[in-house]
Protein backbone atom coordinates (compact mmCIF):
# COMPACT_ATOMS: atom_id res chain seq x y z
CA UNK A 1 0.00 0.00 0.00
CA UNK A 2 1.60 3.36 -1.06
CA UNK A 3 0.81 6.05 2.10
CA UNK A 4 0.72 8.56 -0.81
CA UNK A 5 -2.01 7.32 -1.83
CA UNK A 6 -4.18 7.38 0.98
CA UNK A 7 -6.47 10.28 1.43
CA UNK A 8 -6.79 10.46 5.68
CA UNK A 9 -9.25 13.59 4.96
CA UNK A 10 -11.44 11.03 3.90
CA UNK A 11 -11.28 8.01 6.45
CA UNK A 12 -13.07 7.71 9.59
CA UNK A 13 -11.02 7.49 12.34
CA UNK A 14 -10.87 6.21 16.11
CA UNK A 15 -8.87 7.14 18.56
CA UNK A 16 -6.58 4.20 20.29
CA UNK A 17 -6.68 3.88 23.98
CA UNK A 18 -4.86 0.97 23.97
CA UNK A 19 -3.53 -2.46 22.07
CA UNK A 20 -2.91 -5.51 23.62
CA UNK A 21 -0.83 -8.07 21.49
CA UNK A 22 -0.44 -11.87 21.51
CA UNK A 23 0.22 -14.63 19.20
CA UNK A 24 -0.67 -18.20 18.23
CA UNK A 25 2.41 -20.15 16.05
CA UNK A 26 0.39 -18.93 13.00
CA UNK A 27 -0.63 -15.49 13.56
CA UNK A 28 -0.37 -12.44 15.85
CA UNK A 29 -3.25 -10.57 17.44
CA UNK A 30 -4.01 -7.27 17.76
CA UNK A 31 -6.74 -5.82 19.99
CA UNK A 32 -7.51 -2.18 20.38
CA UNK A 33 -9.46 -0.52 22.68
CA UNK A 34 -11.70 2.33 20.95
CA UNK A 35 -13.55 3.11 23.79
CA UNK A 36 -16.82 1.21 24.16
CA UNK A 37 -15.19 -0.70 21.08
CA UNK A 38 -12.78 -3.41 20.80
CA UNK A 39 -11.57 -4.02 17.16
CA UNK A 40 -9.26 -7.15 16.60
CA UNK A 41 -6.83 -7.53 13.87
CA UNK A 42 -5.43 -10.60 12.86
CA UNK A 43 -1.92 -10.65 10.92
CA UNK A 44 0.15 -12.86 9.65
CA UNK A 45 3.95 -13.13 11.09
CA UNK A 46 5.33 -11.48 7.90
CA UNK A 47 3.24 -8.43 8.12
CA UNK A 48 3.67 -7.60 11.91
CA UNK A 49 7.51 -7.98 11.38
CA UNK A 50 6.11 -5.47 8.72
CA UNK A 51 3.91 -3.42 10.88
CA UNK A 52 6.46 -3.07 13.59
CA UNK A 53 9.24 -1.87 11.23
CA UNK A 54 6.81 0.71 10.36
CA UNK A 55 5.80 1.95 13.69
CA UNK A 56 10.11 1.73 14.35
CA UNK A 57 10.67 4.35 11.01
CA UNK A 58 7.58 6.34 12.11
CA UNK A 59 8.77 6.88 15.87
CA UNK A 60 11.82 7.89 14.71
CA UNK A 61 10.70 10.17 12.25
CA UNK A 62 8.50 12.08 14.93
CA UNK A 63 11.16 12.12 17.08
CA UNK A 64 13.66 13.36 14.99
CA UNK A 65 10.78 16.59 14.10
CA UNK A 66 8.92 16.93 17.00
CA UNK A 67 10.11 15.43 20.03
CA UNK A 68 11.53 12.69 22.33
CA UNK A 69 8.41 10.32 23.40
CA UNK A 70 8.62 8.97 26.58
CA UNK A 71 6.86 5.90 27.53
CA UNK A 72 7.09 3.02 29.07
CA UNK A 73 6.11 -0.63 28.24
CA UNK A 74 5.39 -3.55 30.58
CA UNK A 75 5.61 -7.01 28.93
CA UNK A 76 3.78 -10.00 30.48
CA UNK A 77 0.50 -8.54 30.45
CA UNK A 78 -1.68 -11.20 29.11
CA UNK A 79 -4.14 -10.65 26.23
CA UNK A 80 -7.52 -12.37 26.51
CA UNK A 81 -6.21 -14.54 23.79
CA UNK A 82 -3.43 -16.26 26.18
CA UNK A 83 -5.23 -16.28 29.38
CA UNK A 84 -7.01 -19.26 30.87
CA UNK A 85 -10.48 -19.65 30.91
CA UNK A 86 -11.92 -17.67 34.15
CA UNK A 87 -13.42 -20.46 36.66
CA UNK A 88 -17.10 -20.33 38.69
CA UNK A 89 -16.45 -18.05 41.66
CA UNK A 90 -18.99 -20.66 43.57
CA UNK A 91 -17.20 -24.04 41.97
CA UNK A 92 -14.56 -23.94 44.82
CA UNK A 93 -12.32 -26.08 43.22
CA UNK A 94 -15.09 -29.28 43.71
CA UNK A 95 -14.09 -31.67 40.68
CA UNK A 96 -16.93 -32.28 38.15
Amino acid sequence: MNPNQINLATMAKHFCQGVVIANTNDAFYAVMDTGDTKIAYVFTPEHMKQLYQSIGYNLAEFEKKSRKIEANWSPGIQSPIQQPDLKDPDDKGKKK
